[in-house]
């Protein structure tokens, strides 16, 4: 099977990035023990502070699969209400050129 990717835009309400960085430390633990979770990253945007990116791959779609279903993704529940209402863009792809990782 091939590796699977995820690219979000999340854009949150006016000051409450902080409240997603926490969400994001919190889960940490709970990604990092996921086998097939090859990278995932938070970003917070230059231009905007209230704009976060997060970078995704997974070793196949099992692992995707397992991430979206397991404890890290219900860590980050709770950040649902610093979001903007329709703030969330999640695109799933596939690596194609990888430099490192």
């Amino acid at each position: 099977m091939s590796q699977k990717s995820a690219v979000v835009r999340i854009k949150v309400k006016p000051g409450r990035g902080n409240e997603v960085i926490a969400a994001f430390e919190g889960a940490r633990e709970h990604v990092a023990g996921e086998a097939g979770t090859l990278l995932y990253t938070l970003h917070r945007s230059a231009a905007d502070e209230d704009v976060f990116f997060v970078t995704e791959i997974y070793a196949d779609q099992d692992a995707l699969d397992a991430h979206m279903t397991g404890p890290g993704m219900a860590a980050l529940a709770g950040i649902a209400d610093a979001v903007e209402e329709g703030g969330v863009d999640l695109q799933f792809a596939v690596p194609v050129v990888s430099v490192k990782g």
